[in-house]
């Protein structure tokens, strides 16, 4: 996340879209911005990366995210 991003409404809605519950969140990564440099390309809720460990918690997540993103484009 940039640390323009409010890291609670990211969260949130992060949490939304996936389904899990934000206690099972890790600590975001926050970039932070550079004085000279200002940016208008900034994503409002940063990025989202599933871990996992498991082939069919991988097939399924799989499926999940090509569903989430007929329903969102």
């Amino acid at each position: 996340m940039h640390d323009k991003n409010e890291v609670e409404k990211a969260e949130s809605f992060w949490s939304m879209i996936s389904g899990i519950r934000r206690k099972q969140f890790q600590k975001p990564i926050i970039k932070k911005s550079k004085v000279h440099k200002t940016s208008t390309n900034i994503l409002s809720h940063g990025t989202f990366t599933v871990t996992y460990n498991d082939t069919k918690l991988f097939l399924l997540l799989s499926k999940e995210i090509q569903k989430m993103v007929l329903k969102y484009d």
